[in-house]
């Protein structure tokens, strides 16, 4: 049977590695002349990483020892599951070779106009017969699109800051809504920041104000956040979406590459079987419903209302923390069900990367 996976971005390429590993060559079609990054952080906790069936580690640009969430009023608790900051562009590329060099088939400039049976037509008239699709052509799915699902995204803008970022050991994580209405990140690479959030450039440079860095902003970025949560389905018939396209990016903080190598284990496994992947997907606690109401409590709290859960959780460290050490919330009997629902996202979330 043939499988022709639609993108050659983070999704396509790990999904395409793990076929190769069971037996199964497939192609993928990728717009673009060469493999290149979209906008993204560039961050993944290393438990995650090590799943992929690539060597990641030559691709890393700095690795922290943890994350750390901050809110109104300075107050703050951590993580220390430890993660990478990628080089992302390089790390596409070298899982594009290894790809390509175990058998399988990346065919560029393959712009896709329209789907039918059991066909792709493309842009320059080539068409593409298949067995299998899978779409991997993220928040913009033209997969998606011909499947009839709909899609809700956050707009989400970035600068690479030049900084010295020898004393920053963590993942930074703002919930401040001064600057975001979602959140707000600084990550840290070898020689710079990727400092970002979901919403404006405008918002942006109130952020780095704040933050007060003047390093010279050496590049300008901006992409789409799909925080949808998994739509009610991700298959039709022999067509299957991944990653962005099927909204896997964790609602609450953004996360897409841990996601998607989960993702790709459990479509590799059953790219015959379509419906089984889906029911999996759907029964996975990555997915699980509780991270999607965390994000629409975190999206319609207030920053007075935020300063107070961050001051329950205040000085914590996540892995070290218990239901019992928020018991501060009953100071804020009004925000309880709100801290509930919330915690019980972020759990979900730290259990399987960010």
């Amino acid at each position: 049977m043939k499988v022709v996976i639609v993108g050659g971005g983070p999704a396509g390429l790990i999904t395409g590695l793990c076929l190769l590993k069971r037996g199964i060559s497939p192609l993928i079609l990728e717009k673009n002349a060469e493999i290149s990054s979209t906008a993204c952080a560039e961050g993944c906790d290393l438990t995650s990483l090590k799943q992929i069936p690539f060597d990641s580690s030559q691709h890393i640009s700095k690795e922290v020892d943890g994350a750390e969430f901050i809110f109104p009023g300075s107050y703050s608790f951590s993580s220390t599951r430890k993660g990478a900051v990628l080089d992302r562009n390089r790390w596409l590329r070298g899982m594009a070779a290894e790809f390509a060099g175990k058998g399988g088939v990346i065919k560029a400039n393959a712009r896709v106009k329209s789907i039918g049976s059991n066909v792709i037509f493309l842009e320059n008239g080539d068409n593409v017969a298949y067995d299998i699709l899978i779409g991997a052509d993220g928040p913009f799915s033209i997969v998606r699109k011909h499947m009839g699902i709909p899609q809700e995204l956050l707009a989400g803008v970035q600068y690479k800051i030049k900084c010295n970022t020898s004393n920053i050991d963590h993942l930074q994580f703002y919930f401040d809504k001064r600057f975001s209405s979602h959140y707000s990140w600084v990550f840290p690479k070898k020689e710079y920041l990727n400092v970002g959030l979901a919403g404006k450039f405008s918002q942006l440079d109130i952020f780095v104000d704040f933050l007060g860095l003047k390093g010279k902003i050496l590049k300008k970025e901006v992409g789409a956040i799909p925080v949808g949560g998994i739509p009610g389905k991700i298959v039709k018939d022999n067509i299957a979406l991944i990653g962005d396209a099927a909204s896997m990016t964790n609602p609450l903080s953004g996360g897409g590459i841990a996601p998607i190598i989960y993702a790709s284990d459990i479509l590799s496994r059953n790219v015959y079987n379509l419906n089984i992947y889906e029911v999996e997907i759907k029964k996975h606690p990555m997915f699980h419903a509780a991270i999607l109401k965390a994000k629409n409590v975190l999206m319609k709290a207030t920053n007075t209302e935020m300063g107070k859960m961050g001051k329950v959780v205040d000085g914590k460290v996540f892995e070290e923390t218990r239901y019992s050490d928020l018991l501060g919330m009953t100071r804020y009997p009004l925000l309880v069900p709100k801290i509930l629902l919330l915690s019980k996202g972020v759990i979900m979330t730290m259990r399987w990367g960010w």
